[in-house]
């Protein structure tokens, strides 16, 4: 079937950054410890937005007002590395920035085998990051485990 000629423009293009934390494994090491004694009740998302799967623990929206050395580090790395994303991808300047101030949901998820979260969207959001700890093992039978 010919269909009409179409004259895509990539006005919406969404850039996809990727930039990995050197000497990584000491803060992996405290922030999976640290996620893994809270998969708990008390730090479970109440309100998520579909139906989780019984693998994937999904925590409340606050994690980097934790006051955890390990969760701070963590959340210096993801705003710089999202404002040098920025940076390179607009046209604004340093000093642009500087006057910005960041708003942010954060969390953490434990996929457990096999777990796997739906594809979805952030609304609203201008941007959004993975860091991820640990990759886990495959699963062969669950082609889409690990992938993101």
């Amino acid at each position: 079937m010919v269909g009409p000629v179409i004259k895509l423009n990539p006005m919406f293009a969404v850039p996809f950054g990727e930039v990995r934390l050197a000497s990584c494994e000491r803060l992996n090491r405290e922030l999976e410890t640290l996620f893994l004694a809270r998969e708990n009740d008390e730090h479970r998302n109440p309100t998520p937005s579909h139906i989780p799967q019984q693998e994937t623990f999904e925590s409340r929206f606050n994690l980097f007002m934790w006051p955890e050395a390990c969760v701070q580090e963590l959340r210096g790395f993801i705003l710089d590395a999202v404002a040098h994303m920025v940076l390179q991808t607009t046209t604004l300047r340093p000093e642009d920035m500087a006057r910005m101030k960041f708003h942010n949901h954060t969390w953490f998820h434990v996929s457990r085998y096999a777990g796997s979260f739906i594809a979805h969207n952030h609304p609203l959001a201008s941007w959004s990051a993975v860091y991820c700890v640990r990759a886990g093992e495959a699963a062969p039978d669950h082609p889409d485990s690990g992938v993101l």
